[in-house]
């Protein structure tokens, strides 16, 4: 079974292509949600991917069983590195 990833925020084309390259992963991309669309979506997925729109809270991650990463994108982010999600 491959990883779940959400994309939560627009990014590139090529980003998302990037992503679904190989096809390791089973992208999906759902702009726009609210806090709590986003609670009722993230228990599915293994890795989040946000920009600066969507705000990840703590209630977004106690419903995400499944997260292992989350992935802050764009020209800001000091670190190329995956943010790993801290074993509960």
């Amino acid at each position: 079974m491959r990883p779940k990833i959400l994309i939560a925020d627009s990014i590139s084309q090529r980003g998302i292509e990037e992503l679904e390259a190989g096809d390791a992963l089973e992208v999906t991309v759902r702009t726009g949600q609210s806090e709590a669309e986003l609670v009722q979506l993230i228990p599915e997925f293994n890795g989040l991917v946000v920009r600066s729109q969507t705000k990840v809270t703590a209630g977004i991650l106690q419903a995400a069983a499944k997260l292992r990463v989350s992935r802050p994108v764009g020209p800001r982010v000091m670190s190329p590195m995956a943010m790993p999600i801290v074993p509960r």
